[in-house]
């Protein structure tokens, strides 16, 4: 990755968060706040998601088009963008209890990010924000915010 004028470029690979590239962020506590701008370039993919392994994350992904939900390592919706220009995308985990947001919209409430730990999936791993970077050309992320609630 590479921090230019405040923009993080990640280099897109993959096809999924699960094989993506991804930026990790260590988190504090059991509550917090997520949020990321992101500028899409042709044939980009990003996203925000909350990554445990390979075949365990859940979070939004966008290509310019089309909103892709994520849960339990799996793309389990896909909706056209209807939310307007742009792409700010936030999650909010409270106490294992994730909401999803997209520009400022709900997309998905009460998703029980609880069960992606260690007791169900074994590794000893965190859950960890991540940005995902998707497909054969850089992602930009701007204005990426962390917050203890």
């Amino acid at each position: 990755y590479t921090l230019n004028d405040g923009k993080i470029t990640v280099n897109g690979k993959g096809a999924s968060p699960s094989d993506g590239r991804l930026l990790l962020v260590h988190s504090y506590g059991e509550s917090y706040e997520v949020e990321v701008n992101i500028e899409l370039n042709e044939n980009s993919h990003g996203g925000l998601v909350l990554f445990y392994a390979e075949n365990a994350y859940t979070g939004i992904t966008y290509d310019g088009e089309n909103i892709y939900i994520h849960r339990d390592g799996v793309e389990t919706e896909t909706r056209p963008n209807i939310y307007g220009v742009g792409c700010k995308i936030k999650l909010v985990n409270y106490r294992g209890m994730l909401d999803m947001y997209f520009n400022n919209h709900v997309v998905a409430q009460e998703l029980n990010a609880a069960e992606l730990n260690h007791n169900r999936l074994g590794n000893f791993l965190s859950l960890c924000p991540a940005l995902v970077a998707i497909g054969d050309t850089p992602t930009q992320f701007v204005d990426f915010s962390y917050k203890s609630l």
